[in-house]
């Protein structure tokens, strides 16, 4: 007769990005080995959810798609198997949570159901939410996890600004620009697109709607514009930021 798992552990891991030094393989053979020396049951049943590409900053536990499922997972099991022992398992706290509001409310609804979280490096040490200690470290850790991702953000945003306020591209060029190799600053492709770029502008203040002014750019300009690019164009800041004498003395 098959044996019923007793011991359930279900994995999470989450990578932002394929260049991330914890990637998901890494992350994977980290837990596998704890597993491999802390449990000798043969009753043991391991189950593993991965994301990839997934920001925890951006979207809370459940709204991943395999945070979902590992949630979904973790209520399934308690209903089905009241008598097992189940165990949510990662390696670091900041492959699950950013966010300590998602990450305080999720710890709570598990620890009053029975199943504790286990996160096996966190400095070279485990934080374990079965215990009073390991849900102070759990909390404490937690809040310091969205501090951190809080400075990083802002680092990041001063270092965009910075680089839009002289000109430099920041990501791919808007529409009506192009990098210049030589210094990596913006300059608009011609001098139809700055005059473009202004008419929009113009027309926008005056109260057009979106189409009314795609329609009259294709109009005055034989340049086809669609609707969402006018959009974009009446948005984007890093077009004031272009020298007027920055651009290509060539048509559309």
């Amino acid at each position: 007769m098959e044996k019923i798992p007793l011991i359930y552990i279900l994995v999470y891991i989450r990578v932002s990005t394929d260049k991330q030094d914890m990637s998901a393989e890494r992350q994977e053979a980290t837990i596998r080995r704890h597993i491999e020396h802390k449990y000798k049951e043969d009753n043991l049943s391991i189950r593993f959810f991965t994301d990839i590409d997934v920001s925890a900053r951006l979207k809370n536990l459940s709204d991943r798609k395999a945070g979902a499922e590992l949630c979904f997972a973790v209520e399934m099991l308690v209903q089905e198997n009241p008598e097992a022992s189940i165990r949510v398992m990662a390696v670091k706290l900041d492959r699950v949570f950013r966010n300590s509001v998602d990450g305080i409310l999720t710890e709570k609804k598990w620890t009053s159901i029975g199943v504790p979280m286990l996160f096996i490096d966190n400095g070279g040490n485990q934080i374990d939410t079965a215990t009073a200690v390991g849900r102070f470290l759990f909390r404490m850790l937690l809040s310091w996890a969205e501090a951190e991702a809080d400075i990083t953000s802002e680092r990041t945003f001063a270092a965009l600004k910075s680089k839009r306020e002289k000109g430099q591209a920041t990501s791919k060029p808007s529409w009506g620009t192009m990098q210049d190799k030589k210094n990596n600053r913006l300059k608009f492709a011609s001098d139809t697109h700055k005059d473009i770029i202004d008419k929009v502008k113009e027309l926008r203040i005056l109260g057009n709607s979106y189409q009314i002014i795609s329609d009259m750019i294709k109009a005055q300009f034989n340049v086809a514009v669609p609707r969402d690019t006018v959009n974009r164009i009446t948005k984007n800041e890093s077009y004031q930021y272009i020298k007027h004498d920055e651009h290509e003395q060539t048509t559309a």
